[in-house]
């Protein structure tokens, strides 16, 4: 019996151990999500954690829950990506980006709801991508504008600057936003005078990257999203903070990013142009998911279409300025996955604002409902950067999915609490803050 509870208990202990690694290797990977050059260790770091949830869950040691709205949604967005395959102009990376795209962030997104399931775990994600989030912006400022020697008039990152290859514009900006919602938000929820001191600090790096991108739809987003918030939790500070964000538009470089004149030399006009005549040849299928299936268009094809007076090339053979990335997300699905596919995931978006909405009518505590108001402001800034910017790439990803996870976690501990009464609410409020 002895030899037999030994062994129970030891079997017990490689349980616990494991089931804790999960968090801590997670934690790793979206701590460096942003970094480049640090794709083997994330690679270990999640393929590890998939390795180990897989078997626990084989081995019937622990329950994986994906039944969600939004997990349904996202399922069906999949089936229709793979339905689509064999009438893909570029089948072999349409099949590679359906996994890397898609299928692997389902999977990303099922381990963080499952293994950050709880309310402090839940916090500890939210300050794990803010701290990330921070470090990595203070570094691109550091190694652009001081270790290069950039002038401040200068945009923050061409995509071409050696150690930071892989932190493009668009990239820099959006970690930038989505930590400056996230820091609003811990700001809104914590009494620590500390905590809010860092917070503040962090949301003015990020503003300061966001300008000096000078990226229209960045700055955009930010307005958008900063209006929302303010309007719902602090209205009396919404006059303050959009003189403050109009006076740093005009009076830095970015007012010469939204001169007419520069907008109507735009090369997107003549990539919306030529999206809406590969739509007309693809209306139902699309071209394939996969992102390199532009490059297998002929442009000989759509340039005696255009009516815009640009029609240069672009840097390498047969590369033309009016087929690539529209820097639409809407117009990117319509191309790539057609009518159907873009329906599908407009019923992602709606699924979210749903889950969301339902948060928002919680019977839980204040600070948990306000996880909800929070994700629609949130997602609605990331849907509006995404007119302007190309958003599936795998930083991007992988924190549109943090950000699925998170709210579905939220909308999961709603479900799980017990309805709070009229003489419980303080109590309860006071127990969720002491946490």
């Amino acid at each position: 019996m002895g030899s037999v509870s030994s062994a129970t208990e030891k079997n017990n202990g490689v349980v616990g151990f494991l089931e804790h690694l999960v968090p801590v290797l997670m934690s790793i990977y979206l701590f460096l999500n942003p970094f480049p050059h640090t794709t083997s260790i994330k690679e270990i770091c999640s393929y590890l954690a998939l390795a180990i949830v897989l078997g626990l869950w084989a081995a019937k040691k622990k329950r994986i829950r994906v039944d969600t709205p939004l997990m349904r949604a996202l399922f069906a967005f999949l089936v229709w990506g793979v339905i689509t395959i064999p009438f893909a102009v570029d089948k072999s990376n349409t099949v590679h980006d359906v996994y890397s795209h898609l299928i692997r962030y389902m999977l990303f997104y099922i381990i963080l709801i499952n293994y950050f399931n709880t309310e402090k775990r839940l916090n500890w994600l939210v300050w794990l991508i803010i701290i990330s989030s921070l470090v990595f912006i203070c570094w691109s400022l550091y190694y652009y504008y001081f270790m290069l020697d950039n002038s401040f008039t200068r945009r923050l990152s061409t995509g071409r600057m050696g150690a930071l290859a892989q932190a493009s514009i668009h990239i820099i900006g959006f970690v930038a936003l989505f930590a400056s919602m996230l820091s609003l938000k811990q700001i809104f929820c914590t009494r620590d005078i500390r905590a809010r001191i860092f917070l503040i600090v962090c949301i003015f790096f990020a503003v300061t990257a966001i300008f000096l991108t000078q990226s229209r739809g960045i700055i955009i987003a930010l307005f958008f999203s900063s209006i929302m918030l303010l309007f719902v939790k602090k209205k009396i500070l919404l006059p303050v903070v959009v003189v403050l964000l109009v006076l740093l538009v005009w009076y830095t470089p970015v007012k010469k990013r939204f001169a007419l004149q520069k907008i109507m030399k735009d090369p997107r006009i003549t990539i919306y142009q030529t999206m809406s005549n590969i739509v007309r040849d693809y209306p139902v299928t699309g071209i394939g998911f996969g992102m390199e299936s532009y490059s297998k268009l002929d442009p000989a094809k759509y340039v005696e279409k255009l009516k815009h007076p640009v029609k240069k090339k672009r840097r390498g053979r047969k590369r033309w300025a009016f087929i690539g990335d529209p820097h639409n997300w809407a117009v990117g699905l319509l191309v790539r996955t057609g009518v159907v596919g873009l329906s599908l995931y407009l019923l992602v978006i709606f699924s979210f604002f749903k889950m969301a909405v339902q948060v928002v009518k919680a019977r839980g505590t204040a600070r948990h409902r306000e996880w909800g108001g929070f994700s629609i402001v949130c997602f609605t800034g990331f849907l509006v950067f995404g007119l302007f910017e190309p958003i599936f790439t795998h930083i991007i990803e992988g924190l549109m999915f943090s950000l699925f996870a998170m709210l579905t976690i939220a909308w999961r501990l709603d479900d799980e609490k017990p309805a709070v009464g009229i003489n419980d609410s303080d109590k309860t409020g006071s127990a969720v803050m002491a946490d």
